[in-house]
């Protein structure tokens, strides 16, 4: 849909848009892996998401003033959000290295713990 044209914006080029929303995917992803191993439950990181996309949507684009510079800064295809949250990630990537172990395989933290 980003790429026909459909989703995004009309103000900034189509590189820009997919750079900064594969950004901000890449980085939340890593924020809902370290809740999803911390908690052993996905239902945190997909209430994650359902609140990202709502406050996202239905709360702070209506509440922000729109120019013709917007597309560039705001929304998950603007600078500002996506650069936001990959900091944000850094600290959950440091933080699951300490919890979870840099050099533990994928399937020794999914599977269930053995007594």
């Amino acid at each position: 849909m980003i790429v026909a044209g459909v989703y995004g914006n009309e103000t900034a080029p189509l590189s820009y848009q997919l750079f900064f929303f594969t950004l901000g995917l890449m980085s939340m992803s890593v924020i809902m892996t370290y809740v999803r191993l911390k908690t052993n439950s996905v239902w945190p990181a997909v209430i994650f998401h359902m609140s990202h996309n709502a406050f996202i949507q239905k709360f702070f684009n209506p509440l922000t003033l729109q120019s013709t510079d917007s597309g560039w800064y705001l929304n998950e295809f603007g600078m500002v959000l996506p650069v936001v949250i990959f900091c944000i990630s850094i600290y959950f990537w440091r933080k699951g290295q300490q919890e979870f172990g840099s050099a533990q395989s994928a399937s020794e933290l999914l599977s269930p713990q053995k007594s």
